[in-house]
């Protein structure tokens, strides 16, 4: 949904960044959750923080695109 939101308003090649930096920033995260951190799945907070730091990529990362990529406003014929 949230992803739906941003693609409404970015141009095709915000739409491209968004997509690409989303992957990498989210591998990176994940990356160092699990591997270097050395958290299991296993445990329940562990998918909480995995899951709230998901989320907190996508509006960061979001907001990034938009500020570099967003469609131009048509003025309005009055």
């Amino acid at each position: 949904m949230l992803d739906k939101l941003f693609m409404k308003y970015l141009t095709r090649t915000g739409i491209k960044a968004y997509w690409i930096g989303q992957i990498v920033i989210d591998a990176i995260f994940l990356y160092y959750i699990l591997g270097i951190a050395g958290f299991s799945v296993n445990n329940d907070n562990v998918r909480f923080v995995m899951l709230l730091g998901i989320f907190a990529i996508a509006v960061v990362w979001g907001g990034i695109c938009l500020l570099f990529w967003r469609k131009k406003e048509k003025a309005a014929d009055i």
